[in-house]
C-alpha cells in the first residue's frame, strides 16, 4: 500500500479529492495481485503461496492474495484437517477454502467441493485445473435439509459469495449491488448422500452457505451422530447462532466461536459467528 501511495503523488495532481486517492489505491491494489487479460489472482503470502485463483475479481480477492482471508478458519482448518482426511467444502463458491483443503489432505486425501451456481462452479474447475490440483471432486449441488429442487439468487460473478437460498428465512445476505436472478439448483442432504454411497465418509465438513447453515446441519444429523465429523460453519442471523451451536452440541460437540461479528441482512444488522466444533 505504501507504494501506490508513493505512485499517487506522482500521478494525480496536487488538490485531488481523497475519494481520487482512494480510488487510485483500491486500483492499485488489484493490479498488484490480478491479471485481468487471464482473470487470475496469484496469492502472495500465507499458507497458499503461490497458488491462482480463476474468475472475476472480488473485494475479498485483496485479503485472500496476503494470506489474510478469515484467518479465524484457515487456523482451524490447520489444526484438525490431516493428510489423508476426507474434507467437505459446503458452499465452496470461488475455493478459497477448498484450496487450503486440497492441500491440507495431500494427494492421498479427498476433498469434495459443493457449489451449486454454474458460473461459480466453473470458475472453481478451472482454479483447480491451473493449480494442478486431482485430490478435488466438485459437485454443482446445494445442501439442506432434505432432497429436490431449490430456489437460488445469484447475482454478478464479482457477487459470488453473496448467492443464497431463496427459502433461506434466516441469516442470508441480500445486499448485492448489481443485478440478481432466481435460478434452479439440485439440492441434497449429507445423511442422503451419504446413505446412498455417493460420497466418502467426510472427517471434516466447511459449511458457508448464507443463511441455509442450520438446513445443512440438520440434514447431516445421522452424520453428526454416527461419523462426527469435524466442523467449522458460519452461522448467519440470531436464530442461526443460537440453534447451530445448541443442535452441535446435542450430538456432543464442544463448540467455540472462532470469531463474531455484525453485518447486514435486508438492510438490518444481524449477529454472525464463525464456529468450530469438535467431538
Amino acid at each position: 500500500m505504501r507504494w501506490a501511495r508513493r505512485v499517487a503523488h506522482l500521478v494525480l495532481t496536487p488538490g485531488s479529492s481523497p475519494a481520487a486517492w482512494r480510488r487510485f489505491a483500491a486500483r492499485a491494489d488489484r493490479r498488484s495481485v490480478y491479471d485481468d487479460a487471464s482473470q487470475s489472482l496469484t496469492v502472495l503470502t500465507g499458507p497458499l503461496a503461490g497458488m491462482i485463483r480463476h474468475g472475476p475479481f472480488v473485494t475479498s480477492d485483496l485479503a485472500f492474495a496476503r494470506g489474510k482471508y478469515e484467518s479465524e478458519v484457515v487456523a482451524f482448518l490447520a489444526e484438525h484437517c490431516r493428510p489423508n482426511d476426507i474434507a467437505f467444502d459446503v458452499g465452496a463458491n470461488v475455493g478459497y477454502h477448498t484450496l487450503l483443503l486440497a492441500r491440507l489432505v495431500g494427494p492421498k486425501g479427498r476433498v469434495v467441493a459443493f457449489e451449486p451456481v454454474p458460473t461459480t462452479d466453473a470458475s472453481l474447475e478451472e482454479t483447480l485445473r491451473r493449480n494442478d490440483l486431482t485430490n478435488v471432486t466438485v459437485l454443482r449441488t446445494a445442501l439442506g435439509a432434505s432432497a429436490g429442487v431449490a430456489r437460488m439468487r445469484v447475482g454478478p460473478a464479482s457477487e459470488a459469495g453473496l448467492a443464497h437460498l431463496v427459502d433461506s428465512t434466516t441469516g442470508y445476505r441480500s445486499h448485492f449491488t448489481g443485478e440478481t436472478r432466481v435460478i434452479d439448483v439440485r439440492i441434497a442432504s449429507i445423511d442422503q448422500l451419504l446413505t446412498a454411497s455417493e460420497l466418502p465418509m467426510p472427517t471434516l465438513i466447511k459449511i458457508d452457505v448464507e443463511g441455509a447453515e442450520l438446513q445443512v446441519l440438520r440434514g447431516a444429523s445421522e452424520t453428526l451422530a454416527i461419523v462426527r465429523p469435524t466442523v467449522v460453519t458460519e452461522l448467519w442471523g440470531g436464530e442461526n447462532v443460537r440453534e447451530g451451536r445448541r443442535l452441535l452440541e446435542s450430538f456432543g460437540y464442544r463448540v467455540s466461536t472462532l470469531r463474531r461479528w455484525r453485518d447486514l441482512v435486508g438492510g438490518s444488522e444481524v449477529e454472525v459467528e464463525n464456529v468450530g466444533a469438535a467431538a
